[in-house]
């Protein structure tokens, strides 16, 4: 009898036992269940999130050390009304066979005679180019001279009148053919050298008062290669002609300014394509970001004659005579 007893009282304890182990399990279960939920809750409440995050575009840095900025860009902004007189101004004019210029619109002409340093020539007291550029022409020459110790490098042209254009491509179908000047003579009216933003450059030799022309290599590829940090392109570029119209020539330069001249020098844009390029970054969409040394630009297109600019930055507007005008930012 007492050995029954014992046994009954072992089987309690061993049932009393397995109730309290099922216990413990259950409560165990019931946390890792609400661990569980609670970490779907929060992952799910993540994905919510960034699916409803608005999306910005960007692009890969150029080598032009440009970037883009998100559309809806940041500030105070102002609109302003344009003419198509105005379309016609700025250093980012495009002048070619299919757009022409009136000469009489060249901005504030000065005698580059009259106004030069002593690093260079000009081959006439009457030659003339925009007020705009001088301080960059001098510079450019300037420079180069210290860099290299050269001084003979002559500005040969400038600003031309129709008249003056139409007697140069008379005088060079005359000489060399319709050939010779369809590639190298700009029909009058549409001469990049009606705006006052382009000069053609040559050599010149004291000791023997002659000119030996100017072909961008020895010493005189530095003037070629660092153009761009004085706002000149090369306006004709080697391999350009199905764009420009115009056989390359090693010694027309164009103004632009900074940091247009950089951007073009470093992905090897003629004008054309330049401008074509920067239609695709609207005031409403992305804006281009370039840093030139130390100095951050944003640049973007405004399509026909209402421009946006902002109210409290500096800002220079340029028409491209085609379609219409591109704002440059000093960030």
């Amino acid at each position: 009898m007492q050995e029954h007893n014992n046994r009954r009282q072992i089987t309690e304890r061993e049932r009393k036992r397995a109730i309290a182990y099922i216990r413990r399990r259950l409560i165990l279960y019931a946390v890792v269940a609400g661990i569980i939920v609670l970490v779907l809750v929060i992952a799910l409440s993540g994905r919510k999130n960034k699916q409803s995050a608005p999306e910005t575009n960007t692009q890969p840095t150029s080598a032009a050390d440009t970037t883009t900025q998100p559309t809806t860009p940041p500030g105070e902004w102002q609109e302003l009304t344009m003419t198509k007189s105005d379309m016609a101004q700025g250093h980012l004019i495009l002048v070619n066979a299919d757009y022409a210029y009136d000469p009489e619109q060249a901005e504030d002409l000065v005698s580059v005679y009259e106004d030069k340093n002593d690093d260079y020539y000009v081959s006439s007291v009457d030659l003339s180019v925009s007020r705009t550029i001088m301080q960059s022409l001098n510079n450019w020459m300037e420079a180069f001279y210290q860099e290299t110790g050269v001084n003979n490098v002559e500005i040969v042209a400038g600003h031309r009148t129709v008249e003056f254009q139409q007697y140069l491509r008379d005088r060079a179908l005359e000489n060399h053919g319709q050939e010779h000047a369809d590639n190298y003579i700009a029909l009058p009216g549409h001469s990049e050298h009606h705006t006052g933003f382009a000069v053609d450059l040559d050599t010149y030799y004291v000791e023997t008062d002659s000119l030996g022309g100017f072909d961008g290599t020895g010493d005189y590829a530095w003037v070629v290669d660092n153009a761009w940090r004085y706002g000149f392109v090369q306006r004709y570029p080697l391999n350009k002609k199905d764009v420009t119209g115009i056989s390359y020539e090693e010694w027309h330069f164009r103004h632009v300014g900074l940091p247009h001249s950089k951007i073009m020098y470093d992905n090897n844009l003629c004008l054309e394509e330049y401008i074509d390029y920067l239609r695709q970054y609207p005031f409403d969409g992305e804006h281009l970001l370039a840093s030139v040394d130390d100095e951050e630009f944003e640049i973007y297109y405004c399509e026909g004659y209402n421009v946006t600019v902002p109210k409290d930055r500096e800002y220079e507007i340029s028409g491209n005579n085609v379609d219409g005008f591109i704002v440059t930012i000093r960030n």
